[in-house]
């Protein structure tokens, strides 16, 4: 097999583009490749699994039917090292266009409304999908807390296993675990434990010798070179407990889940992040994130919400493409513990509008972040309370976003009713 074979699968100026790039790390396990690439702006996550070909390039996430210059540099280097089975392998694994976004298998909850966004005639029950992200969005009082609490507990039910929710915004403790979880456990039948857990993320300081020409002499200074991540994980880990992690800045969120950052900004204002080496981790299944999740044994994560870390970047538009790749980093990571661990994870988003136009000609509500984010997650769910005084306890719920289904439309609506003791079908 000839390099330029792979030119079958991408077009000739991205085969000449991946004949210049470096790989940078590279980590394998069985057959999963796990392979850090230099990007032009930023360095990019390749995955190479029996299940998906992916890679966290903005390209490849928009255009996903053909490779790009980052997977093609990793298969190329596998040819170079005389593994054609391999590469014909990996290849056969993207041809199949169900690949990784298709999860792994559904879990049918007991919110017959819900499970039926996503019905396919290959699911024909659907169900909440495991080992592959789904968002949930909209504006404040939708419900999001709520429905990704309440799943938690469908999860924890019916696979008798742990859950975990990653609390960046602040108020679970304090709020809605003491309203929610006497509720929740007399409704379905199960006394959860709740263990909340602290992670301790410390920045990692080297010393830098910095020479002046102009001074005869060298000025010392401490330079960030990463973070050290401890998690406590508890000794007397049982099945139906809820873990609640406080995590709120971006910088902890990407150290806890091997992707150390710092952020610089430039004299203009302009903010962009570099990746730092201490505490980096070259493959998912070293990081902090995935050796807790697969300590537990959790099938449930949820981050709660995906948009407040972030909102650390702003909202200048010279900022979004930290902000862009910061989530890539953070959501490359989650993904590829969903899928390894065959987990269900769920992240929640705030909607936006814009503000310039009147509401009944304005688009429909996008996620705040926008589209990029929400490209790593394959089910992708608005929900919107109803104003109404006859709806006002009605949440409507509308798949925008289906693994299997083209565009970012109104696939299926459906209403859930919400109560104090959780959202019920209608």
């Amino acid at each position: 097999m000839k390099p330029s074979f792979l030119m079958n699968y991408c077009s000739v100026r991205t085969y000449r583009r991946a004949l210049k790039k470096r790989i940078l790390s590279w980590s394998e396990r069985g057959r999963k490749i796990v392979a850090i690439v230099e990007g032009s702006d930023s360095d990019h996550i390749v995955f190479l699994s029996p299940s998906v070909v992916d890679c966290s390039c903005w390209g490849f996430i928009t255009h996903s039917n053909v490779l790009c210059s980052h997977i093609v540099a990793v298969l190329q280097n596998l040819l170079l090292e005389g593994r054609e089975a391999d590469v014909k392998f990996y290849l056969d694994v993207f041809a199949n266009r169900n690949w990784g976004w298709k999860a792994k298998m559904f879990l049918k909850t007991s919110l017959k409304n819900l499970n039926e966004l996503f019905i396919t005639p290959e699911v024909p029950e659907g169900g909440l999908p495991i080992g592959i992200l789904t968002e949930f969005y909209g504006f404040p009082e939708s419900g999001k807390s709520i429905m990704v609490l309440q799943l938690a507990y469908e999860t924890m039910k019916a696979l008798n296993t742990s859950a975990i929710l990653v609390d960046t915004e602040g108020g679970l403790a304090e709020h809605m675990i003491p309203f929610w979880k006497p509720r929740f456990d007399k409704r379905y039948q199960i006394n959860a434990k709740v263990v909340y857990l602290k992670p301790e993320v410390k920045p990692i300081y080297v010393k830098e010798v910095k020479e002046d020409k102009d001074v005869v002499e060298s000025k010392e200074k401490e330079e960030l070179a990463g973070y050290d991540v401890k998690i406590k994980i508890p000794k007397n880990r049982k099945p139906l407990t809820l873990y609640i992690m406080r995590v709120g800045a971006i910088e902890e969120i990407l150290a806890i889940h091997g992707h150390p950052i710092k952020k610089i900004i430039s004299e203009s204002g302009k903010l962009t992040i570099k990746l730092l080496p201490k505490g980096f981790a070259s493959n998912f299944w070293r990081t902090p994130m995935y050796r807790l999740v697969d300590a537990l044994d959790a099938k449930y994560i949820a981050y709660d919400s995906v948009s407040s870390p972030l909102d650390s970047f702003g909202s200048y538009q010279e900022n979004f493409p930290a902000r862009s790749d910061a989530a890539k980093y953070w959501l490359t990571q989650a993904q590829n513990i969903a899928e390894d661990l065959e987990a269900a994870v769920v992240g929640t988003f705030h909607a936006s509008r814009n503000p310039a136009q009147p509401r009944q000609f304005a688009p429909p509500p996008e996620p705040k972040d926008g589209l990029a984010p929400a490209h790593r997650f394959k089910y992708v769910i608005y929900m919107e309370k109803q104003k109404a005084k006859a709806k006002k306890n009605l949440v409507k719920i509308v798949l925008k976003r289906h693994s299997a289904k083209a565009g970012w439309e109104d696939h299926v609506t459906k209403m859930l009713k919400i109560t104090d003791e959780g959202f019920f079908d209608v």
